[in-house]
C-alpha cells in the first residue's frame, strides 16, 4: 500500500499493515494534505476514531470515509469525530456506504455548510418524509452536494414512503 504520495494519504482499514502504520501515529497528528482517503472503514472502531480526532492534520482538502467492503454502516458512532474533522477539512467531504438518518444529515450538512462539496455517495438515508434543510443550510456557501446511489435498491427506504 502507498500511503503517502503527493500529499494524498490512503489508509486501508481491513489491511493489518494500514492498521499497524495507523497505530504508529500515535502521538503525532500527520502534515497538512491535499487528501485523505480511508477505505473500508469498520463500524465504532477505535482506531478510526483515534485517528479523526487525535492524528488527523491541522489542515486537508478533501477527505474520503468510505465503509467499502465493510458493507453499510451506522456513522453514529463517528458523528462527534466528523463534527472535529469538519472543521479540519476546508474543500470537499464524501462519506460513502453509510447509514445516515435525517438528523445525522442535517447536523453533516450544518458542520460543512461552507464547503466546495460535501456529499452521501452509495449511503442509505433514512428519511420518512420531505426533509426541510433550511435551518442546516442557512447562510451556506455549499457548491456541490452530492447522494450519487442513495435511491439504488438496498440503500434507500423511500419505496416505503410514497408522497
Amino acid at each position: 500500500t502507498t500511503y503517502l504520495r503527493d500529499d494524498i494519504f490512503e489508509i486501508d482499514f481491513s489491511v493489518e499493515k494500514d492498521r499497524d502504520l495507523v497505530e504508529s501515529l500515535k502521538g503525532k497528528k500527520l502534515p497538512n494534505l491535499k487528501k485523505i482517503n480511508l477505505y473500508n472503514v469498520p463500524e465504532n472502531d477505535l482506531l478510526v476514531k483515534a485517528f479523526l480526532k487525535d492524528y488527523f492534520p491541522s489542515k486537508c482538502h478533501n477527505f474520503f470515509f468510505n465503509t467499502g467492503n465493510s458493507g453499510l454502516i451506522s456513522i453514529e458512532n463517528y458523528m462527534s469525530q466528523f463534527e472535529v474533522m469538519s472543521c479540519q477539512v476546508t474543500q470537499k467531504i464524501c462519506i460513502s456506504n453509510c447509514a445516515v438518518t435525517e438528523d445525522e444529515m442535517k447536523k453533516l450538512l450544518a458542520y460543512n455548510k461552507n464547503k466546495a462539496g460535501f456529499g452521501f455517495p452509495d449511503c442509505q438515508i433514512d428519511i420518512t418524509s420531505e426533509v426541510d434543510f433550511s435551518d442546516a443550510l442557512e447562510g451556506t456557501s455549499l457548491q456541490n452536494l452530492y447522494f450519487n446511489n442513495c435511491g439504488k435498491e438496498g440503500n434507500s427506504n423511500w419505496e416505503a414512503y410514497p408522497e
